[in-house]
């Protein structure tokens, strides 16, 4: 082969890979398109589900501090009556 002849079937060979490449472009499918949209919207509701929880939580937490508060005012009750208990019948002197 000459060298025309070389460089002609290398153009040729570029054309034809260029071609097999422009039509080979990736295409997102309707398929795929959907199945985007419902990632999506399964993505919107786990962030509000996140949200929702993360209140709930912050809710449950103030309501364990307050029954905690509960509990050592009780406790608190207790260790006063039963230390006046240990002084009977001297409790008021």
């Amino acid at each position: 082969m000459t060298t025309k002849n070389l460089i002609k079937t290398g153009v040729a060979g570029l054309l034809f890979a260029s071609v097999l490449l422009a039509s080979c472009t990736p295409m997102i499918t309707p398929e795929q398109l959907k199945q985007l949209g419902e990632l999506r919207s399964e993505e919107i509701s786990l962030k509000a589900n996140k949200t929702k929880a993360q209140n709930d939580r912050s809710k449950l937490q103030k309501d364990l501090s307050a029954r905690q508060a509960e509990l050592k005012k009780c406790q608190d009750d207790t260790k006063y009556v039963q230390d006046k208990l240990s002084q009977w019948p001297n409790v008021w002197r």
